[in-house]
């Protein structure tokens, strides 16, 4: 993986209307070469009384949180045969924590990873509360594939905007390994936050190829040489205008 500092992007996907429930997709983060501003604090509009947290750690109503992400995420990197993901208990300790905190302020907003010293991908997902199953919440995430074109970021999209495709590409991001997620609820929303490591979406790299460990695979077949002129060929793309 290419190294790089994480950059949170605030805003909103489109809605996605189910009848009169509402979800959303926030807009997914990137990876870039040089240091990006931190916003300032907003104030949780949620009251901490209104907040639960539902134990998603084993079989629910929605079932297994844990089961439906990993079928969800490993099925669809099965398409592009890239190694299947691990269930990470504290990604998704970490996800809790994050959850809660966004079910307090009641609005999508990455989390900053300025400072880490690994930082995490995330994708996240909001909705009516209770509106939902889990396999709702990955379809989200899973719906990107349409306008999905395998390039390096951030050229990904059909669209033109890669963060239409961007929590499509942490998904199948191939030298991405764990993924741990969870959800939490204030008296009108579900939350729903995905942390994966490595982190994925580095600025100039293709999901399905991933860094170092593609061209390795390339040299053990032979094809070390095809691979390094599409790198070089993919840099010169990304150069500045």
């Amino acid at each position: 993986m290419i190294g790089g500092i994480y950059m949170r992007v605030r805003g909103l996907a489109p809605p996605l209307l189910v009848g009169r429930a509402l979800a959303v997709l926030a807009l997914t983060p990137l990876f870039l070469s040089a240091p990006a501003r931190a916003d300032s604090a907003l104030a949780p509009s949620y009251s901490e009384q209104w907040i639960y947290y539902p134990d998603h750690g084993g079989a629910t109503a929605r079932g297994s949180l844990a089961e439906t992400v990993l079928s969800a995420h490993n099925g669809e990197r099965q398409r592009w045969r890239v190694p299947p993901l691990n269930w990470d208990d504290r990604l998704a300790a970490d996800a809790r924590a994050y959850a809660r905190l966004l079910a307090q302020k009641g609005y999508l907003q990455h989390a900053d990873m300025t400072g880490r010293a690994q930082p995490q991908g995330e994708n996240l997902w909001m909705g009516t509360r209770d509106a939902f199953g889990y396999d709702q919440m990955m379809a989200g995430f899973l719906d990107e594939r349409r306008n999905y074109v395998a390039r390096a970021v951030p050229h990904i999209s059909r669209t033109g905007n890669w963060q239409d495709t961007g929590h499509y590409s942490q998904i199948i991001w191939r030298t991405t390994t764990s993924v741990g997620c969870a959800l939490a609820s204030n008296r009108d929303f579900d939350f729903l936050v995905c942390r994966y490591s490595p982190a994925g979406n580095v600025w100039g790299m293709r999901a399905d190829e991933g860094g170092a460990e593609v061209l390795a695979d390339a040299a053990r077949q032979g094809r070390a040489g095809e691979a390094r002129r599409r790198g070089a060929q993919r840099r010169i793309a990304l150069l500045p205008e």
